[in-house]
């Protein structure tokens, strides 16, 4: 399935990649991640949580902090538009 997200402010459009393609992306490059309930998280991919499986990693942009997000309600994600 392919799926598409347009951003309003600037209606840029970005195609999504599969959730099951990011343990594959890019560790150097910068990755949005955009989930079922419309929210987006940015920063670098940091893998599966090793305590909860069902968690994707992610260390945001804005600090050293890592956290922990629902990987079942991961819609898909793509590169930041800087990096493609």
């Amino acid at each position: 399935m392919e799926i598409t997200v347009e951003f309003f402010k600037d209606g840029r459009k970005v195609k999504l990649n599969e959730p099951e393609a990011l343990e594959e992306c890019d560790a150097s490059k910068e990755v949005n991640m955009v989930f079922t309930n419309g929210q987006i998280y940015g920063g670098m991919f940091d893998g599966m949580d090793d305590e909860d499986e069902n968690d994707v990693n992610i260390r945001l942009k804005r600090g050293d902090h890592c956290i922990g997000l629902p990987y079942s309600k991961l819609l898909g994600w793509y590169y930041e538009e800087s990096n493609q």
